[in-house]
Order: structure tokens, then C-alpha cells, then sequence
């Protein structure tokens, strides 16, 4: 079987098409290319002429069809994780210092400083026909989801309008609308940017998504930090995972539920199988676990089919920012707090408690600020009220455990990938 592809740049990624039909390749980047022309007028954080920039700067919007959609998936993405993957971080992202295209970032060297800001959280958004309302501090970002589903929606275009068996690929978001036999062939790894290392699987339809922590690391202060943040303290997820991928019916549900994944830590592998997705999570020191039907290689299968839960991995300061973090991962699981529960305590207690132990400026609430530098941390931590705050969190945290997610019916299942070995056409990688 041959395959034609043809890339472009947009949105600060490589996209690509893939169709088994030369003739119809130009008609699939047309649609492509104009969709995702579309996607970055309608959602990007960064221009300031984008609906999504005005929405967050106005607070209310009557917004467009495309950009309704693209809220409507976030909404669900948060929803069906318990909060996990939440569209209202844009302000953590930003105090992280993630504010321009991650190439600008990047330039920019080690900032000084950075801020933990908590999401106010998806309930803060309110949907009525098509005007969307946020609420005072609300900041809405679509990165978890927007891409991913953009794929999905450029393959379904494409096949309806010209008939293709298509796989599309926005920045290592892989989504597919007809397979050839034995599929598409997929390389998965820690970088959509690099055609090496990792696996080569076939995806037979679906979507494919890997989320990674490898690829948008930036430095500010004495920390290195990444893209994939936990909403209740606005911190970047605790590194258990480097990278993981997931094959589910669509590329947004893969996508969620691998970015849900990386901030579950120990608790993504039963997470996972209780909802029957084929995932492959790779460790930092590159040891792998594979869920549902996700094949392992010759050298996977020679380790412990499910070996005990990593220590995460130490990235600048930020493995010592929560203890409450670290005391989880020794006991084996991770916590997720319920809607109303997180903002609470990320509010009042497990923020403050970071905020504290590393001597940064934090913003909550017009009326939540605490500032302390390097020379007053030990003071910090000691302090009767932070040691209260922290506890008043530990408390209020709801543990997800093996029995609790698998009261949940999995969803029907995408076709399992299988190994390959076939040159890929693509590759699924964080970008």
C-alpha cells in the first residue's frame, strides 16, 4: 500500500494529511489547510484577534458555530474527568509564564518568576444558545482538547467531501476516517517532531493522541516547568508519566484521556482499563505499561506486566513543591477532587501550601496574596497557618481508587492498535 501526504505549518505545529488516492490529496490539504485557518481565528489563545481572546477579555460573547463546538468539547473533556482536563486554566498558564507561541517562550531565556494560579474551574463557564458568559476571573484556554478535535472534524470533512480514506495529524493528534488494510501505520513517541525511538503501531480508525511532558519545557526561577497543568493548584503535573497515548473512538477522547492520564500519575493505569482504552504510558526512565489491547513490543513484554508505580521524576523544584503529593505517590494513588471541592481547596489550602514552600507570588482571588522570597521559606513552611492550610486540602481530597472507577461503564472500545512493520506515515508525539 502507498500513501501520499502533504504537510503545512500553523497554529505553532506540523500538520498533515494522508490519503491513499494521489488524486485527492491537494482537495484534503485544501480542507486542511482552511480549517485550521478557521480553528486559530476562532480558538487561539494567543491573537489578539481571535474570538477566543475577545471572550476572555470581555467576559461574554456571542460566539460563532466553530468556536461553540470547540467550547461545547472542552466543557465535556472537564466534565468527563472529573475536572482533570479543564479548559479554565488560561491564568495558570499564563502566571507560568506560557503566554505568546511556545517558540517566543522558548527565546525568551529563564524568566525570574513565575505565579500559581488555579483554574476557577469548567463550571465557572456558562453556555446559553450561542452567547457564553465566565465568570469574573475566568480565562479560557482550549489547548487539551481544540487540536485534537480539529482533527477529527478535518477527517470527517475530507472523507465527506471527497470520498478518501484520510488520516490527518495536527501537531501529532491523529485522527482517521477509513483505514486501508492493516490500517494506518503510526510511529508513537515522546516527540511528533522527531521520526524516531518508540513504537510503530497500525490504527485501524478512531483517533490516536499522545500528551507528553518531554517537548514544552520552559525554566523560571530555580524550576523547570511544562505545559500540562492540574487545575486545582495551577502547578505543572507531577512527572509519574513522560508520555502517554491513547487510541479511542475519536482523537478528542484520546486526547483527554491521555492529558487526564499525565495528571492522574499513579492513578492513570486503572483509570484507563476501567474505561477499556488502549493506552501505553512510558515512565521517565523509559520502562512502559500498557493498558486494554495496546501491544507490547519483544523488549515491553520481558518487563513486569504492571510494575509498581514510578517516583516521579525530579524536575528543578518541582517534585518538592506539594509533600502531600509525594506522601500519595508512596501510598500507590493519586487524588481527584470533585468540581466544587478543588477550587475550594486549591483556593484556600494546597495553593497556598505550594505558594509557600517555594517562595512565589501567588493570585487566587482579589483578596488572596501571599508573597515570600528565598530567605523566608523555612519560615514559610513552619507557619502554624500554612501547616493548617495544607491540612484543611489533605481533607477535603477525594482518592480515586480502583473500585470507584470501575463502578464506571467503559464507553465502546476503538479497534486495539497493533504492532507494525510497516514505515509510518505519521508520528504521535507531544508538540
Amino acid at each position: 500500500m502507498r500513501f501520499h501526504s502533504a504537510r503545512f505549518d500553523a497554529i505553532g505545529v506540523t500538520n498533515q494529511v494522508t490519503v491513499t488516492d494521489p488524486w485527492l490529496l491537494d482537495a484534503a490539504l485544501d480542507i486542511a489547510r482552511d480549517q485550521v485557518a478557521a480553528l486559530d481565528l476562532a480558538a487561539s489563545r494567543f491573537r489578539d484577534d481571535s474570538e477566543l481572546a475577545e471572550l476572555n477579555r470581555r467576559g461574554r460573547l456571542r460566539v460563532s458555530p466553530l468556536l461553540l463546538e470547540a467550547i461545547g468539547t472542552a466543557i465535556r473533556a472537564a466534565r468527563d474527568t472529573g475536572g482533570l482536563v479543564d479548559p479554565t486554566i488560561g491564568a495558570a498558564l499564563r502566571g507560568l509564564g506560557y503566554d505568546r507561541d511556545f517558540d517566543v517562550v522558548a527565546s525568551r531565556g529563564v524568566r525570574p518568576e513565575f505565579e500559581l494560579v488555579p483554574a476557577t474551574g469548567w463550571r465557572s463557564v456558562q453556555v446559553e444558545g450561542d452567547v457564553v458568559s465566565l465568570r469574573p476571573g475566568t480565562e479560557l484556554d482550549l489547548g487539551a482538547t481544540a487540536k485534537a478535535w480539529a482533527a477529527d472534524r478535518i477527517a470527517r470533512r475530507i472523507r465527506e467531501a471527497t470520498g478518501a480514506e484520510v488520516l490527518v495529524s495536527l501537531g501529532g493528534d491523529v485522527a482517521a476516517a477509513g483505514a486501508p488494510h492493516g490500517g494506518w501505520p503510526v510511529r508513537v513517541s515522546d516527540s511528533s517532531r522527531r521520526d524516531e525511538g518508540g513504537q510503530v503501531v497500525a490504527v485501524r480508525g478512531g483517533g490516536l493522541a499522545t500528551s507528553s511532558t518531554t517537548v514544552r519545557r520552559w525554566r523560571a526561577g530555580d524550576a523547570e516547568l511544562h505545559h500540562i497543568v492540574d487545575p486545582r493548584t495551577g502547578a505543572p503535573a507531577t512527572e509519574v508519566w513522560r508520555t502517554v497515548s491513547v487510541v479511542a473512538r475519536s482523537c478528542a477522547e484520546a486526547n483527554t484521556a491521555s492529558t487526564a492520564a499525565i495528571l492522574l500519575g499513579d492513578g492513570a493505569v486503572s483509570w484507563l482499563e476501567a474505561r477499556g482504552l488502549h493506552a501505553r504510558l512510558v515512565r521517565p526512565d523509559g520502562a512502559v505499561v500498557t493498558t486494554g489491547g495496546w501491544p507490547r513490543s519483544h523488549a515491553e513484554q520481558r518487563q513486569a506486566p504492571r510494575a509498581a508505580a514510578p517516583r516521579a521524576r525530579r524536575s528543578g523544584s518541582l517534585e518538592d513543591i506539594d509533600p502531600a503529593r509525594r506522601d500519595e505517590r508512596e501510598r500507590g494513588r493519586r487524588h481527584v477532587r470533585s468540581a466544587t471541592a478543588w477550587v475550594a481547596a486549591a483556593a484556600t489550602g494546597a495553593t497556598a501550601f505550594l505558594v509557600a514552600t517555594l517562595g512565589l507570588t501567588h493570585k487566587a482571588t482579589p483578596t488572596a496574596s501571599i508573597t515570600t522570597t528565598p530567605a523566608t521559606r523555612s519560615l514559610a513552611t513552619a507557619h502554624p497557618k500554612v501547616k493548617a492550610h495544607a491540612a484543611a486540602a489533605r481533607k477535603k481530597t477525594t482518592h480515586v481508587t480502583t473500585a470507584t472507577a470501575s463502578t464506571q461503564a467503559p464507553a465502546a472500545a476503538a479497534p486495539a492498535p497493533v504492532i507494525t512493520q510497516a514505515p509510518p506515515v505519521a508520528v504521535s508525539g507531544g508538540s
